[in-house]
């Protein structure tokens, strides 16, 4: 089998220890095939007692639009959701009229006064998911009980942007899986037959993201798989195939490890194939 080597930009690597651990994605690149499309390679780094930590389970959301965009005047509007050209009735009263006031305070996001649990938190020592809230239930917010539920990805306040993650007209589902999942995702402005993108018994999920670090803003189709791996003496090595699409795409891979039902620690790569 030929391969080409492709020439990739690393745009984000996230790296996380404790004062006696380490969980990283250490090395990831990707190939070009001649026939069958791109080979995705990984080696994972995780020196933990993986062994006491395998019968945990990881729980991970499946949202239909990650919507990444700015706040003005600390005002969110329905009617292009974030300025990100999407109208989205969160209050599902039946129009697009309405607007929510947004702030801040030490860290946490309020939307009309309303605390807005976040499902990534990052520390000093680690990115870690929190897919349940303090009830024990999916970590998603309302703004009524009427309303659409979403979880909140990410805050910034320079620019002052939020990542929110929703579905349209459906509830936010959440899969749960063995410790040690590694999540591939495809992001790109191409429609593809679901069937034909990752090889192997996998579940793909297909949804939309606009995230600057993934699409420039654009909004994109993003197709995600989940694979358990193995980890062996504190690492992992393994390939995933991926079939044909076209360039430019972007790849976002994420390995997850839980410590317990809601502290999953994650480490993260993004790549720009062109």
């Amino acid at each position: 089998m030929i391969k080409k080597i492709i020439i990739i930009i690393l745009i984000l690597t996230v790296k996380i220890y404790s004062a006696q651990n380490e969980i990283e994605i250490s090395k990831y690149s990707i190939s070009e095939t001649s026939s069958t499309g791109y080979l995705l390679s990984y080696d994972i780094k995780n020196t933990f007692d993986t062994e006491s930590y395998s019968l945990n389970k990881v729980t991970i959301p499946f949202e239909k639009f990650i919507i990444q965009g700015s706040i003005a005047n600390r005002l969110m509007k329905e009617k292009d959701f974030l300025f990100s050209q999407k109208d989205v009735d969160l209050n599902q009263n039946g129009n697009l009229k309405d607007s929510y006031q947004i702030k801040t305070h030490n860290k946490i996001l309020y939307i009309n006064d309303q605390i807005i649990n976040p499902m990534i938190k990052i520390t000093a020592n680690y990115t870690v998911l929190l897919p349940f809230n303090n009830s024990g239930k999916y970590n998603i917010n309302r703004i009524n009980p009427n309303s659409l539920p979403f979880t909140l990805r990410d805050t910034s306040a320079l620019p002052e942007e939020i990542t929110i993650g929703l579905n349209p007209n459906d509830e936010i589902e959440f899969q749960k899986y063995d410790n040690n999942l590694l999540l591939v995702e495809v992001i790109t402005p191409e429609k593809i037959e679901d069937k034909t993108l990752f090889s192997g018994d996998v579940t793909i999920h297909t949804g939309f993201t606009n995230e600057k670090s993934v699409t420039a803003g654009e909004n994109f189709y993003r197709y995600t798989a989940a694979k358990k791996i193995e980890i062996n003496k504190n690492a992992a090595q393994g390939e995933f195939q991926i079939g044909k699409l076209k360039k430019p795409f972007s790849l976002r891979v994420t390995y997850y490890f839980s410590i317990s039902e809601n502290l999953i620690i994650m480490t993260q790569k993004i790549l720009m194939v062109n």
